[in-house]
């Protein structure tokens, strides 16, 4: 039997969010000789890009499979829902944070190390990050994060939380697996805490890819 009542929460309603996911769907790796290695002593704006573009590409294929995920969730009245199938699913985007978590790793070392060179994040954006996300989709909210992080020259800051929502997503999913594995359907609640969480990083991470494309440089 499923650990809700069906009556007493309303209908899960997907919204795909093309837009977002359309942002999220051309990472920005740079072309040439790659990976670039993140132990180099010499900062490269290549590094940061490749493995930002790394975080980029592991969000919107987790985010993804999350909304596989809640499509089938929706449409379980109508169709018999596969546990196998949604267990695979779940798998996919656990692995896929993983993947953006190691990337999120790598990345802070090197935003910290340009830190350490007392280097600074520096473009037309960064002087006003209105300029960046101009005619883009705006949260009030996120764009302060974003802001906020482009304003202080704080990558590292910037890839720490996404670290975090890589890791509360990852947990997420894990719980939701256990129950797909027990042959039960997860309390909605877990859905749209999730969706919630990777729509919101989703849009920061957009925001921020068009920061780092933006012919951005660090520079002393």
């Amino acid at each position: 039997m499923n650990n809700y009542d069906r009556k007493n929460h309303p209908r899960l309603r997907i919204v795909l969010m093309a837009v977002l996911i359309f942002l999220i769907s051309m990472p920005f790796l740079n072309a040439g000789n790659l990976p670039v290695s993140a132990d180099e002593t010499e900062y490269k704006d290549s590094q940061i890009n490749y493995y930002a573009g790394q975080c980029s590409s592991s969000l919107s294929k987790a985010y993804s499979e999350v909304l596989v995920l809640l499509q089938r969730i929706e449409l379980m009245d109508n169709q018999q829902l596969d546990y196998k199938e949604l267990i695979h699913h779940a798998d996919n985007a656990i692995l896929s944070l993983s993947e953006g978590k190691k990337a999120c790793s790598l990345s802070i070392r090197i935003a910290n190390r340009a830190k350490d060179q007392s280097l600074q994040l520096k473009s037309m954006g960064i002087k006003d990050p209105a300029n960046v996300v101009k005619g883009m989709v705006v949260n009030d909210v996120i764009y302060k994060q974003f802001a906020s992080y482009i304003s202080n020259g704080d990558l590292a800051g910037y890839f720490k939380h996404l670290s975090n929502a890589f890791d509360q997503s990852r947990d997420t999913l894990v719980m939701i697996k256990k129950e797909f594995r027990a042959g039960r359907v997860p309390d909605l609640k877990l859905f749209w805490s999730i969706n919630e969480l990777m729509s919101e990083t989703t849009l920061l991470n957009s925001y921020m890819t068009r920061a780092l494309k933006s012919d951005n440089t660090i520079a002393e």
